[in-house]
């Protein structure tokens, strides 16, 4: 791989540091060991978060998310067999810059909408020098990827278009955002087990891309703390961002003291659901071969990558709505992810 260094529908949630245990189980209560209940962030310049903190024993115990992987059965989705072969060159060259038929390196940036921001920052940062192919989709679960499902509208599923582009490749990075979706529209019916089944699709997923391109890169970029402050508007519901999360998530609203706008009563309800996926991902890259992957959870907080902390929600100085990053969101996330090594 040419390495090169890089400066790099709706989130429901996200947690703090992951504690694992042997058993392969994690309990996301997040943040640090912080004396008098200090929030992580408070004193950093520039954080524009309000204050938020809470003694732990108010927060209600459905907050605390516990991820377990493995002891219980895997929950995977129906997996359709991707058909690349089929997919002309025209089709590629609708999504990757270099058309069907690359002499450069490839980047596939796959996921939901959070992951077309990377996307955008990626774009500008590595330019002409990859052939660099985005498969985003607003609202993109992992099953749409296990049921090859035309998320594009170009009359071929996303799978199978991956799968071709990587056929057509010989040196390839997959970039990888997808879950949240899943997580958020599902966790109150399925509770621990829409983690298994993330983890279980993204296996699939993956082996597939390894089936189509043995030396390729899968890079998981993941997410961070949602936005969701009064002030912003929901993209998908056009309503205030707490006033669509507590609809979609079942939490508390209650009035700001100072400004009376409504709020979310406890973020940890919102964030820790969705920073559960942080445990998922890490899993995939311990037992999956050639997957890599750098928690940037608490970037967009002011906060070290992979630190977040539940009790509050990102800076809204980084977001354009609830979960969807600004320019300047994009392009600090995405500094964080340096590690994964990309083109």
């Amino acid at each position: 791989m040419y390495k090169k260094l890089l400066s790099l529908i709706f989130l429901s949630s996200l947690l703090a540091a992951c504690s694992s245990s042997g058993d392969g189980s994690s309990d996301v209560t997040g943040g640090q060991d912080l004396p008098d209940n200090t929030v992580p962030g408070d004193n950093v310049p520039g954080n524009n978060l309000p204050d938020n903190n809470l003694p732990d024993d108010s927060i209600p115990d459905g907050c605390n998310v516990v991820v377990d992987l493995r002891n219980g059965p895997a929950q995977c989705s129906s997996f359709a067999t991707a058909d690349p072969v089929a997919v002309p060159a025209e089709v590629l060259s609708q999504v990757c810059s270099a058309g069907g038929t690359p002499a450069a390196p490839t980047l596939i940036v796959i996921g939901d909408s959070f992951s077309q921001g990377v996307s955008d920052e990626l774009r500008t940062r590595l330019g002409e020098s990859v052939n660099f192919c985005t498969l985003s989709s607003f609202g993109a679960r992992t099953d749409d990827w296990t049921l090859d499902v035309d998320l594009l509208d170009l009359g071929f599923g996303v799978r199978s278009i991956a799968m071709a582009i990587l056929q057509r490749s010989q040196d390839a990075q997959v970039v990888v955002s997808i879950g949240a979706p899943d997580v958020g529209n599902d966790h109150l019916a399925l509770g621990n087990d829409v983690y298994r089944k993330v983890h279980c699709d993204l296996q699939s997923i993956f082996a597939d891309f390894r089936s189509a391109s043995p030396n390729v890169e899968i890079l998981i970029s993941g997410y961070d703390i949602p936005n969701i402050n009064p002030g912003f508007e929901s993209q998908r519901f056009s309503v205030s961002c707490p006033v669509a999360t507590a609809q979609q998530m079942n939490v508390t609203l209650i009035a700001d003291p100072q400004s009376g706008e409504q709020i979310i009563e406890f973020p940890r309800c919102v964030n820790s659901v969705l920073y559960g996926l942080d445990m998922v991902f890490k899993e995939l890259a311990v037992d999956t071969t050639d997957v890599r992957y750098e928690s940037a959870y608490g970037t967009l907080q002011n906060l070290s990558p992979g630190n977040p902390d539940l009790d509050r929600f990102a800076d809204p100085q980084y977001y354009r709505d609830c979960v969807h990053m600004n320019p300047a969101g994009q392009s600090r996330y995405v500094d964080a992810l340096e590690g994964l090594g990309l083109f």
